[in-house]
């Protein structure tokens, strides 16, 4: 309560001093009482503290502003502590995103793989051909790997492109 105390007196103090360059000011404070903040015109009221204020006194301090003014139109925020529950926030959605990344990977290995691997009991009866016309094992492994390769380049890029365009048109 000291802190609300102070706060308003130094306003009233601020205030005071500018009476010679708007006497509508001066004439207005005069009506109200000394020490008090009745029909003070509010929109909002910033406060910043020279010294980081321990939890305990910022909640003494917000306790107080709250009982003087006692309105449902009157909201209190304590920016640092929004600053602190956004950068949770942020984090956890960072490490949601993360997982999610992660166990995509980890399915399209598995699907990948799965797909090889059909693809190489597919072509099982092409691997008979190519042996019947005189390929080694290498010459078909080498065959096949740059099949793979050539398909997974193609794949990458078209999905990069489409990623793209869809990145930029949202």
């Amino acid at each position: 309560m000291e802190d609300y105390a102070y706060l308003k007196d130094n306003f009233y103090k601020l205030y005071n001093k500018n009476t010679t360059t708007n006497p509508s000011i001066g004439l207005y404070f005069s009506k109200v009482p000394v020490g008090s903040s009745y029909d003070l015109p509010k929109a909002s009221m910033l406060i910043r503290f020279n010294r980081e204020l321990t939890v305990l006194e910022k909640e003494s301090l917000i306790n107080g502003l709250r009982t003087k003014f006692n309105s449902d139109k009157t909201i209190i925020f304590d920016v640092p502590s929004l600053i602190a529950t956004i950068n949770d926030g942020i984090g956890y959605l960072t490490l949601f995103s993360i997982s999610v990344g992660l166990i995509a990977i980890i399915l399209s290995f598995f699907l990948i793989l799965i797909s090889f691997i059909a693809n190489i009991k597919e072509n099982s009866w092409e691997f008979g051909v190519l042996r019947a016309i005189g390929l080694n094992k290498d010459q078909i492994t080498r065959c096949y790997v740059y099949e793979a390769l050539s398909i997974i380049v193609v794949s990458g890029l078209l999905g990069t492109i489409v990623g793209i365009i869809i990145a930029v048109t949202l």
